[in-house]
């Protein structure tokens, strides 16, 4: 019992540096970019327009590589059943457009960007 608590209170020491050293790092995304050519296929079926794309490329951005994934599966699963609306599909164009800059998913893979 005495080794399981000094165990136990190393591991908690260790938590909460790792806690402490993970809040006061800053990891830089500043190579990600608007990309306006990702929104191509939006432009051309009159979705959006270019400040609208660079506005939810802004939100898409600030969000987590977690919920980037969850919201490209969530989306993708309601856009098989013809369940978003134009706003949602670009939105889901802009997480994708974030999500590969990030390499957290690969563009051949989601299919949802225009690279031309």
């Amino acid at each position: 019992m005495a080794a399981t608590a000094v165990i136990e209170e190393g591991i908690g020491t260790l938590a909460s540096d790792l806690e402490a050293q993970l809040r006061t790092q800053q990891v830089s995304d500043a190579f990600v970019q608007f990309y306006s050519a990702h929104f191509n296929a939006l432009y051309d079926a009159g979705i959006v327009t270019e400040n609208d794309a660079e506005a939810l490329f802004a939100i898409a951005n600030g969000m987590t590589n977690a919920a980037i994934l969850s919201g490209l599966e969530d989306g993708i699963m309601a856009y098989n059943d013809n369940q978003l609306s134009d706003e949602e599909i670009a939105m889901l164009v802009a997480m994708a457009s974030v999500g590969v800059q990030r390499n957290i998913i690969s563009s051949d893979d989601i299919g949802l960007i225009s690279t031309n």
